[in-house]
């Protein structure tokens, strides 16, 4: 059971399935939307908007760091 989750008293609540769609991408968005259509969404959200972020921010970070 991921961390997150075992703080929350519903398994299946949104926050759930955005943290698995940002952890575990496709595995986790399958698993969500094995749930239901709606968790899956989330989950989808949160794999987007991890790669989002990481293709935004990593060229920002790694110049501010002198490594690029």
């Amino acid at each position: 059971m991921l961390y997150f989750e075992s703080l929350l008293a519903k398994r299946n609540s949104p926050f759930v399935s955005f943290h698995r769609g940002a952890a575990s991408h496709g595995l986790g968005t399958a698993q969500a939307m094995a749930i239901s259509q709606r968790f899956g969404v989330y989950s989808s959200v949160g794999c987007i908007l991890n790669g989002l972020f990481t293709a935004l921010f990593t060229p920002i970070i790694l110049t501010l760091l002198g490594l690029l």
